[in-house]
Formats: C-alpha cells, sequence, structure tokens
C-alpha cells in the first residue's frame, strides 16, 4: 500500500510518498507562507527507500519531531499570513498554507509513485498545540496561529480527506511502525523545544491537545525557577553555554563536540542539560511506569555516546524506579511524515 503524508514546519512543508514498509518513495518540498517569503515552488522527486535518513546537525531543530509547546518544532518562523478561505469570502488563518500543502500533494500525484497511491486520504502532520479528533490547531505561535481548522482548510483545497496530527506524536507513531519498532514506550523529543507523549499499543496517548507539554515543568536551578526545555531541550545547550561563557559563544553542536571531547565547560554545560532531560524523564515515567524511552529531536544527532552519558546521569538517580531502557529515535526528520503516512493506512 502506498500513501501521501505531507509535515508542516515553520520553514518548509515536505510532502512524502511512503509504502506500507516505511519505504519513501517520492518527496516533494516548499517553504512555508509567512516564513519570511512566498511558498517557493519545488519539484517533486522519487527516492531511495528508506533506510536511515541523512541527520542534520545537533540543536538545528528545523525538521525535527519536536514541539507540542506553543511554540511547536521548527524554529523562528514569522506569522502565516492571510488570504480568503476557498468561498467563505473572508481572511482566514491557515489558508494560504493549506494552499501549499494541497499543492505538494499534486507534485506528489504526478509522480509514478504518487499515480499508484491505494487511498484518496492525504496525512499531515502540524507543530503547535492541536487537537488531532477536530482538525484543529489550538495554538502554533511560529505559524502565528490560534484556534485554525486546518484540516477543513486543506480538504477543501484538495477535495479529499485529510487525516491531521500533531508533529511529535506523529513521530512517535512513525517510529512505533517503522522506526525503534515498540509498541508501548515514553517518546520524548529535544529540539527547538521539550516535549513527549506516551505510545500504547503503537498509538500516541493523547487526550488532549495540551498533552505532552513537559517541557512546560518548573525547574528549580541556582538562578532561580526556570521552565525545564529552557535547559533540557537541544537549543538549551547552545544558549546555557554562551550565558556561562559570553566571550567565547558555541552553539549547541560545538559545545556537545566540545563536550565529548572533555572540554570541561562543555561537559559541566552538557552535564546540566542533560541532568535537565533526566528529569523530565523520570517525571513521565513515575506517572505511566517503568516503559522503555525512546529520544528524537536534534539532541540525539550527536549519537550513541550522548545517550550513554545521559543513561549514566539517570543511573545515579535517587529514585527506586530501575534505570530506564534508553533508546535513540530511528527515523530522524522522517518521523512526522511517515507517521502521518501511518494516519491513513490500515494498522500494520
Amino acid at each position: 500500500m502506498r500513501a501521501i503524508a505531507v509535515d508542516v514546519g515553520g520553514t518548509s512543508i515536505k510532502g512524502i510518498v511512503a509504502s506500507d514498509t516505511g519505504e519513501i518513495l517520492a518527496r516533494a518540498r516548499l517553504s512555508t507562507p509567512g516564513a519570511g517569503s512566498p511558498a517557493t515552488p519545488g519539484t517533486a522527486t522519487t527516492s531511495e527507500p528508506h533506510v536511515t535518513p541523512p541527520v542534520t546537525e545537533v540543536g538545528m531543530g528545523s525538521d525535527e519531531p519536536a514541539r507540542t509547546r506553543a511554540a511547536s518544532s521548527e524554529s523562528d518562523g514569522n506569522a502565516a499570513s492571510l488570504k480568503p478561505a476557498g468561498n467563505h469570502g473572508v481572511a482566514m488563518p491557515g489558508a494560504d498554507v493549506a494552499a501549499a500543502i494541497a499543492s505538494v500533494v499534486e507534485q506528489l500525484r504526478a509522480t509514478d509513485a504518487g499515480r499508484n497511491v491505494d487511498t484518496e486520504a492525504v496525512g499531515v502532520a502540524v507543530p503547535g498545540i492541536v487537537d488531532d479528533a477536530a482538525g484543529r490547531v489550538v495554538l502554533a505561535v511560529n505559524l502565528g496561529w490560534e484556534n485554525v481548522p486546518l484540516r477543513a482548510l486543506i480538504e477543501e483545497e484538495l477535495g479529499g480527506p485529510v487525516a491531521l496530527s500533531q508533529d511529535l506524536r506523529s513521530g512517535a507513531r512513525g517510529e512505533a511502525r517503522w522506526g525503534v519498532g515498540l509498541s508501548d514506550f515514553i517518546y520524548l523529543a529535544a529540539g527547538t523545544g521539550l516535549a513527549s507523549t506516551v505510545v500504547l499499543d503503537g498509538e500516541p496517548f493523547a487526550p488532549n491537545p495540551w498533552a505532552g507539554e513537559i517541557g512546560q515543568l518548573p525547574y528549580p536551578t541556582r538562578e532561580g525557577t526556570v521552565r525545564l526545555e529552557e535547559l533540557g531541550s537541544a537549543r538549551a545547550v547552545g544558549a546555557l553555554y554562551t550565558r556561562r561563557h559570553p566571550d567565547n559563544p558555541l552553539d549547541t553542536a560545538a559545545v556537545v563536540r566540545a563536550a565529548l571531547d572533555g572540554d570541561p565547560a562543555a561537559l559541566d554545560t552538557l552535564t546540566t542539560s542533560l541532568t535537565a532531560l533526566g528529569y523530565a524523564i523520570d517525571a513521565v515515567r513515575h506517572t505511566v511506569g517503568a516503559l522503555p524511552v525512546v529520544i528524537g529531536g536534534g539532541l540525539m544527532n550527536a549519537g550513541p555516546r550522548l545517550l550513554d552519558m545521559l543513561a549514566r546521569i539517570m543511573a545515579d538517580s535517587p529514585s527506586p524506579m530501575p534505570a530506564p531502557i534508553l533508546h535513540a529515535a530511528a527515523l530522524g526528520d522522517q518521523s512526522q511524515a511517515l507517521g502521518a503516512a501511518a494516519l491513513v493506512m490500515p494498522a500494520g
């Protein structure tokens, strides 16, 4: 079986044709309207079957399954522009993005792979606080949206059914089906922000659009109380190091490399951030139980040495609960689109 899916981000809209084995057969991409420029036309291309996608630099955050908080997974897009929504004749936030999504879908449908899809329905992953069941984006700050009926807008453009899901939950769904291959686990994304979901029987559990906002928890430090994602996200690592060492500012990727090479200042910063990340993991585990933990987002692009460091930090926890079994997410920045494709395919 084949299906078309789209991953909407603050800077780009990426579409794929996926098979029911998780192979990516074709891709298309446009810039997100309102992300600094009008939508830029792209072309659809065929692709080799998906195995392990190329990873982006640590901490970039632009293509991660990263965010459920108000500022969502991609970084620093501007508010989406407005245009009349279909025949309603009123300005509707999200209408231009819905049109861009439809353009990506039509590009994919024109490819050899896209002409042979088995379902008219299209899966869409979108950042922000999302009511999946209602098809509505409750809040997405980097897109400039509040209470946008995105599913209805896309269906109006396409003239067919759409399944909508928040991007972190889509990433978790993709990992369950084609990535780490676990059916029950805690999924945590440490990218631009920090968010989590619990996956049960292969499906993210989200009884409320605000579920998973672990990065918003208050976290006490020597300097005062901060939001947890201000220390435990990928973006936070570079920001924290630069605050501590303003004469030698480094981005997250450089801090992680230096820390893993033994630089004391970088190691101290990374330890602070990973301790906060471990706190987030423990907070979820002590609520739902000792499930395996799958970690995605830009921070995990540093590879297994970083995961080993996190495991050592968590092993020193005073909690009586057994130390967690940690897994790095397997699908990289393709997880959201693949998870959206899974939305419109029969359960595998």
